[in-house]
């Protein structure tokens, strides 16, 4: 499947809001994430559209170290890389070709040429971080963080950028 990388705007986002997942993945729902709604927020998320122009996901792109005033997010500092798929969507197989296509666009998109982009993903999230594997990010190490009032162990991965030949 082709998809297409839109810029976030309030349709999209309206869409995305209304996801749920079931179980243990209802930590992802979007209903209480008002974020999305704010265009203040848009900056570097992209609604991805299936072949029909159907919402199938949303993917952020984001820099912890964000400089004020940087025209181009990722001109100093690390890459960091989020996706939500649409919840009948996911455990089907589309994760790698998305996550593929989504970190094509995005090295091109900003000419990014640190060494990696990085993630992170829930421990529990298994088939996850199996589609994140199958598309070339590895295993950085563990951490725990709160969201939301609980604390999660997440695992830090990465995708070593091929733009970048450091001469290893």
């Amino acid at each position: 499947m082709k998809y297409k990388f839109i810029n976030m705007n309030l349709e999209y986002a309206s869409i995305i809001h209304t996801w749920k997942y079931e179980g243990e993945y209802s930590v992802y729902n979007y209903e209480n994430d008002d974020c999305l709604l704010d265009p203040n927020n848009w900056r570097d998320m992209y609604a991805v559209l299936d072949e029909n122009n159907d919402v199938a996901a949303e993917i952020t792109l984001y820099n912890n170290d964000l400089p004020e005033g940087l025209e181009n997010t990722f001109e100093q500092g690390d890459m960091f890389y989020g996706q939500g798929m649409r919840p009948d969507l996911t455990g089907k197989g589309y994760g790698p070709e998305l996550i593929s296509q989504a970190l094509v666009f995005a090295l091109a998109k900003y000419n990014y040429n640190r060494e990696y982009v990085l993630l992170d993903v829930i421990s529990f999230n298994k088939r996850a971080f199996k589609a994140y594997e199958k598309c070339g990010f590895e295993f950085a190490y563990e951490h725990s963080e709160e969201c939301d009032g609980t604390v999660y162990d997440f695992i830090r991965m990465r995708y070593k950028n091929p733009k970048v030949n450091l001469g290893r």
